[in-house]
């Protein structure tokens, strides 16, 4: 991405191990963050698969857990809104000196894993 064109629509699974288990959402817009915001899980997600869809259109960006929203983004008047194409991606990253609660990560139950099932992107 192009400096100042760089956007993303997160769903981030923060922490080592739950309870809780937390979902931190985030819009980034235009190579601007800042809009996090965290919910905790009523299930855990390493039990089962679930439905995790973003709807990204003009006026809005709703974020859905098993088709049920969890976040609205609307795109109003001086917010900044992705607006530019962007790429799937997975990733596992160590953020345990903010995401965890300070808890370590423990590097001995390598290698991780993540399984997708049922993806599908429609533009």
């Amino acid at each position: 991405n192009l400096h100042g064109n760089h956007d993303e629509i997160d769903f981030e699974f923060l922490g080592t191990d739950g309870p809780p288990f937390i979902l931190q959402t985030n819009i980034y817009a235009g190579d601007s963050g800042g809009r996090e915001q965290r919910i905790k899980l009523q299930f855990d997600p390493t039990k089962d698969f679930h439905n995790y869809a973003i709807l990204w259109n003009k006026k809005e960006i709703k974020l859905l857990v098993d088709k049920k929203a969890i976040r609205v983004y609307l795109n109003k008047n001086g917010a900044r809104f992705p607006k530019g194409p962007m790429a799937a991606e997975a990733t596992l990253w160590n953020g345990d000196s903010w995401a965890s609660g300070g808890k370590k990560i423990d590097w001995s139950k390598a290698p991780f894993q993540l399984h997708f099932r049922g993806f599908t992107i429609a533009a």
